[in-house]
């Protein structure tokens, strides 16, 4: 290799050994980064950053898809067993217009979800919070799971013991 062609290579390596007192984020958190195998890291982590959304969301696409993930979380008042989504009660209608409303002011899911508890309690939900009012409604499908196989291990051990 001539050595026009080295020089180039030269200072990079001159210039990483000059900033090898600084690590970067992968290496242990300071600014620079001295490995070449980091580079990576670094592109991703920064195109990501880049790319990433700041601040709400307010364009009608978005809107309308946590809208309609929420109207389905959200059980109607009047219907038995349906969600806002399905149904046509214009209490359902006022809840689903509400939420939209709440997700245009910049509102996130969670919060909405937290007023529509605080309003009208934790049964507007079809999944309740983990509370001590809801511990059974949350601990019987695991203990029938347990009691169940806890049977069938009696069962199977009676059966070997005759």
């Amino acid at each position: 290799m001539s050595k026009a062609r080295d020089e180039p290579f030269f200072m990079l390596e001159y210039a990483l050994y000059k900033v090898r007192s600084y690590t970067c984020i992968n290496c242990s958190i300071i600014f620079i980064c001295h490995n070449v195998n980091c580079w990576f890291f670094h592109i991703f982590l920064y195109t990501w950053i880049a790319a990433a959304p700041s601040g709400p969301r307010n364009d009608g696409v978005y809107i309308k898809t946590n809208a309609q993930e929420i109207y389905k979380e959200v059980r109607c008042p009047v219907c038995t067993g349906q969600s806002i989504a399905d149904s046509d009660m214009p209490e359902a209608k006022a809840l689903k217009e509400f939420i939209s409303d709440e997700l245009k002011k910049g509102k996130s899911a969670e919060a909405i979800r937290e007023e529509l508890r605080q309003r009208f309690g934790d049964d507007i939900l079809f999944r309740p919070p983990f509370n001590q009012k809801t511990i059974f409604l949350w601990g019987l499908p695991f203990a029938l799971f347990l009691f169940v196989l806890l049977g069938f291990l009696w069962r199977g051990f009676q059966s070997r013991a005759k």
